[in-house]
């Protein structure tokens, strides 16, 4: 049950007083029944078990989560620890090594059509192979460029390597900087488009 303060107007009289508790806790006893209605809807959620379960109630609560979080308590919200796209420059981290890697799938047809020499590098310099699953896609990891890179793109005509690469993603995923999964053996569908 929820907790409330009753503040008493000192310039009411007994029975303005008396009115004013009793509608604050009216309000108190509606806030604590929506409580537990909700309590009650989402009970079958806690007593998940199997991982798959688990995913699958995770995986339909979060956009209602992410969407509604400002309305979430503020010292629940201490707790959450969600990392937040913004268009402000990320801050640095005191741990030198990334927490996590981005894999990008791009198509080879159009990669090879449109840029032959970027192509070319990632494959011949950087070793990027295709996805095992559908080799008519190539598993690049999203990182800095180095100028080779950079110079291939522009003799394609494309500027930047990094931003020519973009118009050629067909999904992406996200793994542990520590995984030992090789994520050229993912199916296709684990790559979601960004």
């Amino acid at each position: 049950m929820t907790k409330f303060t009753y503040v008493v107007d000192p310039k009411a009289s007994p029975e303005e007083q008396l009115e004013q508790f009793k509608q604050a806790q009216q309000e108190a006893d509606a806030h604590n029944k929506r409580i537990e209605a909700v309590e009650k809807q989402i009970s079958t959620v806690f007593k998940l078990e199997s991982p798959e379960e688990i995913k699958i109630a995770v995986d339909l609560l979060l956009p209602f989560i992410t969407k509604n979080v400002a309305q979430a308590d503020t010292k629940l919200l201490s707790r959450l620890s969600v990392r937040i796209d913004t268009d402000e420059s990320p801050k640095k981290s005191e741990s030198s090594s990334p927490k996590s890697k981005k894999y990008r799938i791009l198509s080879i047809e159009h990669l090879e059509a449109k840029a032959p020499n970027l192509y070319k590098y990632l494959v011949d310099v950087e070793g990027f192979k295709p996805l095992e699953a559908d080799p008519t896609f190539l598993v690049v990891a999203k990182k800095r460029m180095k100028n080779p890179a950079n110079d291939a793109s522009e003799k394609d005509g494309l500027g930047r390597a990094a931003a020519a690469l973009e118009q050629f993603v067909q999904g992406e995923k996200v793994l542990e900087a520590n995984s030992t999964i090789d994520p050229t053996k993912l199916p296709k569908t684990d790559f979601e488009m960004p």
